[in-house]
């Protein structure tokens, strides 16, 4: 069993369930199983039917296992992680979740590119709760960027993206093609757009201040070649976009996100998290001075095809709302991300790019609509250089 030799079965259950958020964010000790059973949110290593799923599971633990065990995660009592138990086996067959080989996930894994993403990215600061759109803590989401476009007098932020590399900042096409007003320039290592240097105080009453912001010139252009903004007629709209920006800087505060790449591709998604400045490419002025973060339930497919009737949602996308909060309080080319046990950590892994959402905000009748990272992957490597 996956480290059980090496670390003892403590280790064990905190190397696995600290692989992701999905169901972390919770109020008290009550919690739902991803099951819909009631449940106790109680330390890993005391609740019987997690004990019992990982004493049958294979040795070593297959990502799919890793993926689904982290459904159950429910909160962390210090570092130790804590699961939603509810006295009953967890409803799957081991031998299903084996995940076969894609061929074509083999060639993505083996790109010639593959290198160019950096294996050091999506450290997370803290585990802490979300509920409804907040202000994120200065330093939590260091791999956030804002898009900086002319203006009629001088410039101004528009969308959103996110650093991928030292040289390339992940958004959505509709950001940076077909504009009305030129784009000029990439921000990076911002938390507060209203000051010149962002400072918090901490817990211990001392100050943290990150270090200056990085703006950057922008090289190349790169919208998705078959991006359209005919929604109507067209699956999957290809809303995803790269741009190739000057180098940026070594900083402890600006690092790269993660791609769903190797052992995190195909995870299933039940909870995830939204951030940005609140700044879209058609609204300006309705925005945060400091970046938010928002926890979102995934809306599947179906649904989501329910809600919008006269647009074909395909597996390109991903589809998220909230009855309080959506992408309003996330900028167009914003990330949607979780929490994934990767190359022997927990780190934060982009699976999607805001593309666009209902008219009416927050109101739970239009899911949120996110380009789906993952169907994305070979475009992306393709299309990246030293």
């Amino acid at each position: 069993m996956f480290l059980k030799i090496v670390c003892g079965i403590q280790v064990l259950f905190y190397c696995i369930i600290c692989v992701t958020s999905q169901g972390w964010a919770v109020d008290d000790d009550g919690c739902r199983t991803p099951e819909g059973e009631a449940g106790t949110c109680t330390l890993a290593k005391e609740c019987g039917m997690m004990v019992a799923f990982l004493k049958a599971a294979p040795n070593p633990l297959p990502p799919s296992i890793k993926s689904k065990l982290s459904e159950y995660l429910c909160g962390y009592q210090g570092s130790k992680p804590k699961v939603c138990c509810s006295g009953r086996p967890i409803p799957v067959a081991i031998t299903q979740l084996q995940t076969p080989v894609n061929d074509k996930d083999s060639d993505i894994d083996n790109h010639r590119n593959i290198n160019l993403l950096p294996e050091n990215c999506g450290y997370i600061l803290g585990l802490d709760k979300i509920s409804n759109g907040q202000n994120a803590d200065l330093g939590e989401f260091p791999w956030m960027a804002l898009l900086l476009y002319k203006a009629r007098k001088g410039t101004t932020f528009g969308c959103g993206g996110t650093v991928i590399s030292n040289r390339y900042i992940l958004t959505a096409a509709h950001c940076i093609t077909q504009l009305k007003t030129p784009l000029v320039g990439v921000r990076v290592g911002e938390y507060d757009i209203s000051k010149t240097v962002d400072c918090e105080t901490q817990g211990d009453g001392s100050t943290k201040c990150n270090g200056p912001v990085q703006d950057l010139s922008i090289e190349k252009i790169i919208p998705h070649p078959k991006f359209t903004k005919d929604y109507e007629n067209q699956e999957g709209f290809n809303d995803i976009g790269l741009l190739r920006v000057a180098r940026i800087k070594p900083a402890e505060h600006i690092i790269p996100i993660c791609l769903p790449l190797g052992e995190v591709r195909h995870s299933k998604l039940t909870r995830v998290i939204v951030t940005g400045w609140g700044i879209t490419e058609t609204d300006r002025n309705r925005n945060s001075n400091i970046i938010q973060k928002i926890a979102l339930p995934v809306i599947n497919q179906q649904e989501c095809q329910r809600a919008y009737k006269t647009i074909t949602i395909s597996n390109k996308q991903i589809c998220a709302n909230g009855r309080q909060q959506d992408t309003c309080n996330g900028d167009s080319g914003g990330a949607l991300q979780t929490a994934k046990y990767l190359r022997g950590d927990t780190r934060m892994v982009q699976y999607g790019v805001i593309s666009f959402g209902g008219a009416v905000c927050g109101s739970g009748t239009y899911p949120g609509l996110y380009t789906n990272v993952e169907a994305y992957m070979d475009w992306i490597l393709n299309n990246i250089e030293p």
